[in-house]
């Protein structure tokens, strides 16, 4: 047999959109039901993590980059980045001047347990040419 090494991240699940989709089949009240790409990964929170799904959420956009390679995703090779990482990726966003009124209007996130939202994200994505 072959040996695989395969990484487990503690609040990190693949393969999760297909066995929601096939208990949807199998329910007979349920009517009709639309999904994300299979590609996603889910990323929950944390025990006692506070607000941080914005990020979560961009994270699990950046699982969906990675696994369908759709240009972008070699700007994040290796490990998914951090919270920590996210919020120093949308800083220098709007230091470069993408949407850069969401620094303003949260009064800056580094080191933060602030919630961030999709101006967040559009900053951190269009800064790197997604």
């Amino acid at each position: 047999g072959t040996l695989r090494k395969r990484e487990a991240v503690e609040n990190e699940t693949r393969d999760i959109i297909p066995v929601l989709a096939r208990l949807c089949e199998q329910d007979k009240s349920v009517q009709r039901a639309f999904f994300c790409s299979p590609k996603v990964h889910q990323i929950s929170k944390i025990p006692k993590e506070g607000g941080f799904c914005g990020y979560r959420n961009i994270q699990m956009l950046i699982t969906y980059m990675k696994e369908t390679q759709i240009p972008g995703h070699e700007r994040f090779p290796g490990e998914l980045p951090t919270i920590f990482q996210l919020q120093d990726m949308i800083e220098d966003a709007w230091d470069k001047g993408f949407n850069s009124v969401g620094r303003i209007e949260t009064g800056g996130i580094r080191g933060t347990r602030k919630y961030i939202g999709t101006p967040e994200a559009q900053a951190l994505f269009s800064s790197l040419g997604i």
